[in-house]
């Protein structure tokens, strides 16, 4: 049954009173999606875009054509104008930004065509032969947020043919005709009818026509807190469309709403709390629509213009990497080309067996090591490299622990070199127990320990390397490098015949989305951070537990990230999930086979109101249910 539920909008007004409707929209600058982007559905958990993959800058239609059609996570930085000759196809899981006012997309436009997980911000589009933005043929999962449109020859961002779960954020769309269509024609219910969710909020339509939007066979199209000035018509809602309006500023529009248009039939249309500013005809209803399934604040439609005038659009936006940590793992229970993505061999002589380099940890119960020694003791060039795609005015983050196996044999016990594409920089341990910097010309000494195992955190920014040893919150070497290289990878072996191979290897990680020290990002806990020599007291956890347990989350109260613990005695299938206090389900956070011992998994509540949650686990025939609390 269609209907706007009184008891949801009950809620929100509760949420809103609560919690208040912040007027200074810094958040929608924000690194997360909102609206229908961020519902969790059709195997997506919100809209993430190209979050913890490679992060590239693109200054070149050649390079940004390569990167738009490649399989896999990017975040691709538009720097300059981007000349298209047509439409060009997005593939699934990119973030594509302008990098501050530099980003335009020219002459052509994107099409996001059965594809998922993409997010378009900061950019101009202008002068397209086509649509600018074109959204279709069952794609879901998208973002167009704070963007400048203008002047293309169809539509500016068109959304049709079965796309769902979109939504358009913060954007100026200015002089233009047939701005944004939801649905593809009269004719196509069978594909559109039930999709084509998507959420329109904040979006500045300034001087533009029609098409506000235009909208067939919706299951919903929420539009609120919009700013409409000088339109022909604002909101269409037709064949048998869903359409909630609210809050929006409709200023000098000579038909703010429409039920049916042209030939097409009616749909369903609420308005509420809108104002009407000089507009000649009166707001067109129909019927009653479904609830939006998500959370949201609304603003005062009396400030809205305002509002949107001063922040929608690119003008004044900064890209800002996440900074949240995007580790990559690399376990030693895995040998470094069967990772994924792979380390690759490169200038190998007289390699060690390589099947003989995964051993048992003899401290740590169920724990795992890489063995690097060649088993000859020559000095035989070894070593192993990853292209992490590092953006050098961002930084990465790296960290592994590492334990020399007998430095009176060995010159160096290990060395590791990184490059971000301009600059390179190589630290040393060597059989002394010296730190060095090659590059800087930096050194210092292990302060003790020197047979222990060590954690070593590096961060990496515009030639500027920071070492962090065992987590301590101060840097114990830094230093700057200026020598120069073309290549942007870390190559983690022996890269200088200097006789390095001579260490055992827990774990190696890597961030690409900043340089992070240790209080600004955290390891993550499946990895163990040694302090002292008692590794085996620090590590008992990775002891296979006796009995399944499930723990409780930690923080809790929490906003809006937690950690959830648990414990397997024996390997197997493993289902977590979470649901409101009345037992509806809200997210499944695993549904996977896992390796005995401990775990941990993270929760994102950031779309989700203040309220009480229960989380529940089942493995094999062990069920518990635990309560957790999300105070925004």
């Amino acid at each position: 049954m269609r209907n706007f539920r009184e008891n949801a909008c009950a809620a929100l007004f509760l949420i809103c009173v609560l919690f208040g409707s912040p007027t200074n929209r810094l958040y929608s600058q924000s690194n997360r999606a909102d609206g229908f982007a961020s519902v969790n559905a059709l195997g997506r958990n919100g809209t993430t875009g190209g979050a913890g993959g490679t992060v590239v800058t693109v200054t070149t239609t050649a390079q940004f054509l390569d990167y738009i059609k490649r399989t896999g996570s990017y975040i691709i930085q538009v720097n300059g104008t981007m000349s298209l000759s047509g439409m060009e196809n997005v593939k699934s899981d990119k973030t594509i930004v302008g990098v501050d006012s530099t980003g335009v997309i020219t002459g052509g436009g994107l099409n996001l065509s059965s594809a998922s997980n993409l997010i378009i911000r900061n950019l101009l589009f202008k002068n397209s032969s086509d649509d600018a933005v074109n959204v279709e043929d069952g794609a879901h999962h998208v973002w167009v947020d704070h963007c400048d449109f203008t002047g293309a020859f169809d539509g500016l961002v068109d959304v049709k043919r079965g796309a769902d779960y979109v939504t358009v954020s913060w954007n100026k769309f200015t002089a233009h005709q047939k701005t944004c269509l939801l649905g593809h024609d009269d004719n196509n219910a069978a594909q559109d009818a039930g999709h084509l969710r998507v959420t329109y909020h904040h979006n500045w339509f300034n001087g533009t026509t029609e098409r506000h939007p235009r909208v067939r066979f919706s299951a919903l199209a929420h539009v609120y807190n919009n700013y409409y000035i000088g339109n022909s018509y604002g909101v269409a809602s037709t064949m048998n469309a869903e359409v909630l309006v609210e809050s929006n500023y409709f200023k000098s529009v000579r038909n703010p709403t429409f039920v049916g248009y042209d030939a097409s039939g009616p749909g369903d249309l609420v308005e509420r709390n809108n104002v009407y500013d000089n507009c000649p005809n009166p707001p067109q209803v129909r019927g009653e629509v479904p609830a939006p399934p998500y959370t949201y604040s609304v603003d005062q439609a009396a400030n809205v213009a305002a509002l949107v005038a001063g922040n929608a659009g690119r003008a004044g936006f900064k890209f800002i990497p996440a900074t949240s940590p995007q580790w990559r793992v690399y376990s030693a229970s895995v040998l470094p080309n069967k990772n994924s993505p792979v380390f690759l061999e490169s200038n190998v002589t007289n390699p060690p067996d390589t099947a003989s380099w995964i051993i048992d940890d003899s401290q740590i119960a169920g724990n795992k090591l890489l063995k690097f020694i060649d088993a000859v003791q020559t000095n035989g060039k070894f070593m192993w490299g990853n292209n992490w795609g590092m953006d050098a005015n961002i930084g990465v983050t790296f960290a592994f622990r590492v334990k020399p196996i007998d430095r009176t044999v060995y010159q160096r016990i290990f060395e590791v070199e990184f490059r971000d594409g301009a600059l390179r920089e190589r630290m040393f341990v060597l059989n002394d127990g010296m730190i060095r910097l090659d590059r800087a010309a930096v050194a210092q000494t292990l302060p003790s320990g020197f047979d222990d195992w060590h954690t070593y955190r590096i961060t990496y920014k515009n030639g500027v390397a920071n070492i962090y040893l065992n987590e301590a919150p101060t840097a114990f070497l830094a230093g700057t490098t200026t020598s120069a290289n073309s290549t942007n990878d870390v190559r983690f072996g022996d890269g200088s015949d200097g006789n390095t191979h001579g260490f055992l290897l827990d774990w190696f990680i890597f961030d690409v989305s900043g340089a992070f020290a240790p209080n600004q990002s955290k390891i993550p806990d499946s990895l163990f951070v040694d302090k002292t020599s008692t590794q085996v007291a620090e590590h008992a956890s990775l002891a296979t537990p006796a009995v399944y347990a499930l723990e409780q989350n930690y923080p809790n109260p929490f906003n809006p990230m937690t950690k959830i613990e648990f414990q397997l005695p024996k390997s197997g299938r493993v289902k977590i999930a979470v649901y409101n206090a009345m037992g509806q389900w809200v997210a499944t956070l695993l549904d996977q086979n896992m390796e005995r011992g401990s775990h941990a998994i993270a929760f994102d509540a950031g779309s989700l109101p203040t309220g009480i949650y229960l989380y529940r686990i089942e493995a094999a025939d062990f069920t518990q249910v635990k309560k957790m609390l999300l105070v925004r």
